[in-house]
């Protein structure tokens, strides 16, 4: 099933999309803390639901704390093998080592946005992701 994720607007910017369809496939449920607002939860090291693009479009979405504990629980899930570099060339100084192996990526045309939840606009969304989350899968 295909989901539509609404991202916060930092920027006005084209590069910076509003909205983000995924297959449930590609949103990993690895550490699902819904916002307060909707679930009144304890969530002190602020863990939102950030989705992971580059310039052909969404790729993923995963849990995460920051943008690098995103990109790490992305790679770990085999969500980002596409932007793995091919040589795994540690001299070169434009791919990031991620994920528990350290492996390189070319991230020059990734994009990040954090996702923004709405009880109202977003009911199906939320009861999935509690839903497949409480029955222990790892994607929705």
């Amino acid at each position: 099933m295909k989901y539509t994720l609404t991202l916060k607007q930092p920027f006005p910017f084209p590069q910076n999309p509003r909205y983000a369809q995924l297959e449930g496939e590609n949103i990993l449920l690895n550490d699902v803390n819904l916002p307060e607002h909707i679930e009144h939860t304890y969530n002190p090291h602020n863990v939102t639901l950030w989705v992971i693009g580059h310039e052909h479009g969404a790729l993923c979405a995963v849990w995460g704390s920051s943008e690098q504990d995103a990109l790490d629980a992305a790679v770990d899930a085999g969500l980002l093998d596409s932007l793995m570099d091919e040589e795994q060339d540690y001299n070169n100084e434009a791919l990031t080592p991620l994920g528990n192996a350290s492996e390189l990526f070319d991230l020059d045309y990734v994009w990040m946005g954090k996702v923004e939840f709405d009880a109202a606009r977003d009911i199906k969304l939320i009861v999935a992701l509690v839903r497949e989350s409480v029955e222990g899968k790892d994607t929705l």
